[in-house]
């Protein structure tokens, strides 16, 4: 980029250094007739014949001197882009130090988080455990009692258990014991 800027910069001054004007004789040419003066005032004055190598060397002069200015300025230039290349590797390697603190902040906090839920989680089921235990318990108790209050009723209270009112005994032994003298009659088929 800049030696593009500095070619550009010497051919503008470079074109600088030759008139724009067509020279004297020139523009006399269409007359065609070359003027005595002319001729005699260039020898008189030698110092005008000099005057376009000045020029020149001005004008070669102050090109050297663009070219260097430009070249300062390239490397200033390039060097500031090296600076702020640097610092912005830097910015961004210090964003990125923090974003990562952060994502580990919230990775913990997660997991913190996790942990009493899970707890929470597992005291409600030991919670939830015990009561359908008890509620099971109180079930069963109910179950009984009624079977209890069912037996009653068809059967009759017991007073020892083993009599019943009528001072008979109810019970499987008893029940079997008839059965066998009477030829367990109650089982045989009737065909």
């Amino acid at each position: 980029m800049a030696a593009s800027f500095l070619a550009k910069n010497a051919l503008s001054n470079f074109s600088m250094a030759f008139p724009r004007n067509p020279p004297l004789f020139l523009r006399l040419s269409s007359t065609n007739k070359v003027s005595r003066v002319c001729f005699a005032s260039a020898s008189k004055f030698p110092e005008d014949r000099n005057a376009a190598e000045d020029k020149g060397e001005s004008i070669l002069k102050r090109t050297k001197d663009s070219m260097r200015e430009a070249s300062d300025r390239a490397s200033n230039m390039s060097e500031k882009t090296k600076d702020s290349v640097k610092e912005g590797t830097k910015k961004a390697k210090e964003e990125t130090e923090r974003a990562k603190d952060r994502a580990k902040e919230e990775a913990r906090e997660v997991k913190e988080k996790t942990k009493q839920e899970t707890e929470k989680a597992t005291e409600t089921t030991q919670i939830l455990g015990e009561k359908a235990k008890q509620t099971v318990q109180e079930a069963w108790g109910a179950v009984k009692g009624t079977g209890q209050k069912i037996k009653e009723t068809v059967v009759g209270k017991d007073k020892d258990k083993d009599d019943d009112e009528d001072g008979y005994s109810t019970t499987d032994d008893d029940i079997e014991d008839l059965r066998r003298r009477a030829g367990g009659y109650d089982k045989k088929k009737i065909d």
